[in-house]
């Protein structure tokens, strides 16, 4: 027993104490999407490992900062290093987490220095939603706090989503003193835009005083909700969301009791600080025949052979749609169109057919840079963005005006059931201060914009075309996360329809877009849709890169499906793929440039100009290797290994693309002006990105829009519309129809028949 004591003494004195154990603490930061954690382990006083998570930081942009900066962090033993370039929100947090966590897990926590500024104005920018330039926002100071905050220079952020922050963020910034208060819901990249800039005043006036940088840290108090409140609400419906489904199924069941003679008690929550959800961002309802509109406008006259037009979806449906519901679509579009032109003030251009269709049922909204020739206008109508809006304004100031109610910043959370759990009376909410609400409704619309958001639905219910589930990024609303048809599905045992279709897609990119080169306004007229000026900037070039016809694009698992020069096609590669490059072609577009220009405004760039030489070529592609956009190899083997694809695969794949080059003829179609071999001395993968609008699948409805149980049966007191249920229109075998404003159609006709439907219920 002595000489087992002995040993073990022996061996606890031959390791040093120190040496035993490595301290490990974890901090928190607000990135761009949300909360980033870093985790640092130290041991003998030498960081050992850095780890980083933000599950809601943007894919191939803030990502980047995530997974670069904690191996930087270890390399340099230390968080005081540089922002990574592109992704300056997301930087700062996780360097700002990661020396909170050294000097805990070190023991050497220091207090911030004393805020002391010199008093002025200071001018600062951040990174918001606009992809050129930063907004910019004069921020006054006192010595110790802040005074105002004023918008200096909003650069590209889209005006309405934009101002929602505007009057919703600042006001709590100002208040609280603080930048941990909670972004606006649905305008989460103006709100770190705005964060970012006032930070940077802040530092300004820091500095002038010759104050510690680390005073800022003063300015990132955090704050506390407001967890023990609660409040109930009675109603006879309430409406879950106020994009275009939601809006109009509100003012529906206001406009169904108000001609029945009876209260009008209805409710509309919406999560965001603003309504008008993804609606406000598009461009065209589907509208076939409208009555009143067709009268006025077209003498009388049909837009469109309403049966030749139904038998061309039952076709495209193949048996998969419900032939029902989209007879229910096409039968009260036309009457929905009227009742927003006639009843709410709405302006529409007469029908169009879209691009590769013959029938005229997309209606677009008219702005000032869509106004038809030889008609009088009521009014000055803004940029796309800015129309649009008014238009919802218009139709929530009606809603209003009835007694209708609305509550933003408002998120739906579950459903109230009866004792049996068979019929629905009513949600569960949460307000932005942490207020719970348990709302008690005779019926419940759901109008939530789909799943999109959602990174475990999307992976959970869509396969993309490869056969993989994956999430998409998305353009535009971010928020649509699906919560309430998860609940409706776990809880209350709802079907779905199509669910695991391909999400709505229109706009595909470069997975992150370069912000390193300056842009020039080459046109002082301003695009009417975008409100954008005409720009020219080498950031563009990858761009072109991604997306230019002349390039080979290939799924994530190597496969070669579509036309590049096609209409619409992209997202038959899944939410990921690559535009492959030879050195031959590469060196070609330096000495004479892109011989096409393919406009990328949609992100807010012109397009870079075609047959313009770029000298910078090589610096550019560089670049694009350390943000990790972009790899280069010296063989296909090479390659194929880099990008993760099978190696035989991609060495058919090219093979057969040079020999379609060679002879002039693609198996795919593409025309011989587009076919550019991948031969050189290097070859190039670009990766890309297929953005989404919103879900196309969603719950099972009936004729009534009510929500169907897996069985079948009827979930009383529960309608869905829009996004939450548009599967029953599609194929889920194929993408979102051609025919132009669908989505937009279905929100705002549904919306209405759903309304009307809820206040029948309610009566019987």
């Amino acid at each position: 027993m002595k000489r087992v004591l002995s040993i073990l003494l022996c061996l606890m004195l031959c390791i040093p104490a120190a040496a035993a154990f490595a301290e490990e603490s974890s901090a928190v930061a607000q990135g761009f999407g949300g909360e980033v954690r870093v985790t640092v382990s130290i041991q003998n006083g030498k960081i050992i490992s850095v780890t980083a998570t933000g599950e809601n930081e943007t894919p191939g942009v803030g990502s980047r900062a995530i997974e670069q900066l904690p191996k930087m962090i270890l390399a340099a033993q230390s968080a005081d290093i540089d922002a990574l370039s592109g992704c300056t929100v997301s930087s700062n947090a996780v360097l700002k987490a990661a020396k909170e966590a050294i000097a805990a897990a070190s023991g050497t926590e220091t207090a911030a220095a004393q805020v002391i500024m010199t008093p002025g104005t200071y001018t600062g920018r951040g990174a918001g939603y606009g992809i050129i330039g930063q907004l910019a926002l004069d921020v006054t100071v006192d010595e110790t706090s802040i005074v105002s905050i004023t918008v200096n220079d909003p650069n590209r952020e889209t005006a309405n989503i934009f101002q929602a922050a505007v009057d919703l963020l600042i006001p709590r910034i100002v208040g609280n003193q603080s930048l941990s208060v909670d972004a606006v819901c649905g305008a989460t990249s103006s709100s770190n835009g705005i964060k970012a800039a006032v930070a940077d005043a802040l530092t300004q006036a820091l500095s002038a005083a010759g104050t510690d940088a680390s005073a800022l840290d003063n300015f990132y108090k955090p704050i506390e909700k407001n967890a023990a409140a609660h409040e109930t609400i009675n109603v006879d419906v309430v409406v879950v969301g106020m994009g275009a489904a939601g809006c109009a199924a509100a003012m529906s069941v206001a406009e169904e009791q108000a001609a029945n003679g009876t209260e009008v008690s209805v409710l509309a929550i919406e999560q965001a600080g603003l309504y008008g959800g993804t609606s406000s961002l598009t461009g065209s309802p589907m509208g076939v025949n409208p009555t009143e509109y067709k009268t006025e406008y077209n003498g009388g006259e049909d837009y469109v052979d309403a049966e030749a037009f139904r038998q061309d979806w039952y076709a495209y449906a193949d048996g998969d749609a419900k032939t029902e519901m989209i007879d229910l679509f096409i039968d009260n579009s036309g009457d929905t169109i009227d009742w927003l032109v006639y009843d709410h003030g709405f302006w529409f251009c007469q029908p169009r057919k879209e691009k590769e269709t013959e029938f005229r049922v997309c209606m677009d909204f008219v702005f000032d840079g869509k106004k038809e020739k030889g008609y009088e206008y009521p009014r000055a109508f803004g940029n796309r963005v800015e129309a649009v809006s008014s238009y919802f304004d218009q139709l929530v100031a009606d809603y209003t005006a009835l007694g209708g109610r609305y509550m933003l910043e408002t998120k739906g959370t579950g459903y109230l059931t009866d004792e049996t759990g068979s019929k629905v009376t009513g949600v569960r909410a949460i307000g932005s201060d942490g207020t719970e609400y348990t709302i008690n409704a005779g019926a419940v619309i759901i109008a939530t914009g789909g799943f999109a958001a959602n990174k475990n639905m999307m992976e959970r219910y869509v396969t993309e075309p490869t056969g993989v589930a994956t999430s998409w990024p998305i353009f535009g609303y971010t928020i649509n996360d699906g919560a309430m048809i998860e609940a409706a599905i776990d809880d209350l045992n709802a079907g779905v329809y199509n669910i695991d279709m391909v999400p709505v897609s229109h706009y595909n990119s470069i997975a992150s877009i370069m912000k390193d080169y300056p842009v020039t306004i080459i046109s002082d007229k301003l695009d009417s849709r975008w409100n954008y000026p005409r720009t020219k900037s080498l950031n563009d070039v990858p761009m072109s890169f991604a997306i230019e016809p002349d390039g080979l694009w290939i799924s994530a698992q190597g496969k070669r499906t579509v036309n590049e020069a096609a209409f619409h096609v992209s997202w038959k590669l899944g939410a990921n793929y690559w535009s492959l490059w030879g050195q031959d072609t590469i060196d070609t577009f330096r000495e004479n440039g892109f011989p096409t220009v393919t406009s990328t405004r949609a992100f807010g760039q012109g397009g870079f100009d075609a047959n313009t030489p770029i000298p910078e070529m090589d610096e550019i592609l560089s670049k694009c290797i350390d943000m990790g956009t972009l790899y280069k190899a010296s063989s296909v083997e090479e390659l194929a290994g880099m990008i993760g694809v099978d190696t035989e695969t991609l060495v058919a794949v090219i093979a057969d693309y040079n020999a379609a080059c060679e002879s002039g003829v693609d198996a795919m179609g593409k025309d011989a002006q587009y076919l550019h071999p991948i031969t050189g001395e290097n070859l190039y993968a670009f990766k890309c990105i297929n953005y989404t609008y919103g879900t196309d699948g969603g719950l099972d409805v009936d004729l009534d829009l009510n929500v169907l149980r897996t069985d079948g049966s009827k979930i009383e007191g529960l309608y869905a519309t829009g996004y939450d249920c548009s599967g029953v229109l599609y194929n889920s075998n194929k993408s979102y129809v051609d025919y132009g404003g669908s989505a937009l159609g279905w929100a705002f006709t549904s919306g209405r028949l759903a309304g009307e439907n809820a206040v029948r219920y309610i009566a019987e």
